[in-house]
């Protein structure tokens, strides 16, 4: 994730990473199966343009 901010933004990585620790949220997905699975979300309020369309 701080990789994709990076790429798509004019932000440093250091300045990413803080984003992502005060507005990002870090879930969970699964926990049975032996591979357990997180996801990142961050609002797209915080991006300045869409960057997956």
């Amino acid at each position: 994730m701080v990789q994709l901010l990076v790429d798509t933004s004019t932000i440093t990585a250091t300045d990413a990473i803080m984003l992502l620790s005060l507005a990002g949220d870090l879930r969970i997905c699964q926990v049975v199966d032996p591979n357990k699975t997180v996801r990142m979300e961050l609002p797209l309020q915080y991006w300045s343009e869409n960057p997956f369309l």
